[in-house]
């Protein structure tokens, strides 16, 4: 992720902890698990009253490409 940050904000260690001190929240983070109850991504969405913001959802590298990730916006969009 470094060669597409650096040239944007530069870096730091000190500047890249403040980011994520900033958004990072666990307590909002969900676990994605794959049929097997293994955790494969994580996800965070906000529920804004009238909406729900989705604000992040990430997976392995080896759990992309298995339609987890549509199954999940599916199931928040329903």
């Amino acid at each position: 992720m470094r060669e597409y940050v650096e040239p944007v904000y530069g870096w730091g260690a000190d500047v890249q902890r403040m980011y994520h001190a900033e958004w990072f929240e666990p307590d909002r983070l969900l676990i994605i698990e794959d049929d097997d109850g293994r955790a494969v991504g994580v996800l965070d969405v906000r529920d804004q009253g009238d909406h729900l913001f989705l604000a992040r959802i990430e997976l392995l590298p080896e759990a992309q490409g298995h339609e987890i990730g549509t199954a999940v916006v599916g199931d928040l969009l329903r």
